[in-house]
């Protein structure tokens, strides 16, 4: 793993650069949790009381709840799209496309650049195509 990430602008940010935290809050959380097993592991002037493994691992768990987040508004944005497809005819498209605005402008707030490769896009529309189709089966 490394401690520098560039960004969009190119500028190079570090562990330390507070704005890694705003920006990248899954790297930051990854990097945050190798630092304190790191520090673990040197054993020197760390508190016994400190569960070190536990403290990392809520650490990592941000992030990837911030993963998680993105992943499922993207899947939501695909489920109402499937809608507004499914029933053109019906009262709701207004409804579902305010949705995907809300969900789109959720998934901008949480998408870092860390998390590209960590998203299947694909999978997630077989899983919103999936659950679209046990939707309408029996309708």
């Amino acid at each position: 793993m490394t401690n520098q990430l560039i960004t969009r602008n190119r500028s190079v940010k570090t562990m330390s650069d507070p704005t890694l935290y705003d920006d990248e809050l899954l790297l930051w959380s990854e990097q945050q949790a190798a630092a304190i097993r790191k520090l673990g592991r040197r054993g020197r002037n760390v508190p016994n009381e400190l569960d070190i493994e536990n403290v990392a691992e809520e650490i990592e768990s941000v992030g990837r709840s911030e993963l998680a987040a993105a992943k499922s508004h993207i899947r939501l944005v695909f489920l109402d799209l499937i809608k507004l497809f499914v029933e053109a005819g019906s009262e709701a498209p207004p409804h579902w496309r305010g949705e995907i605005v809300a969900f789109h402008s959720e998934i901008v707030g949480r998408y870092a650049p860390s998390m590209r490769q960590r998203i299947d896009v694909d999978e997630l529309w077989r899983s919103a195509r999936e659950q679209s189709l046990l939707a309408y089966e029996g309708a």
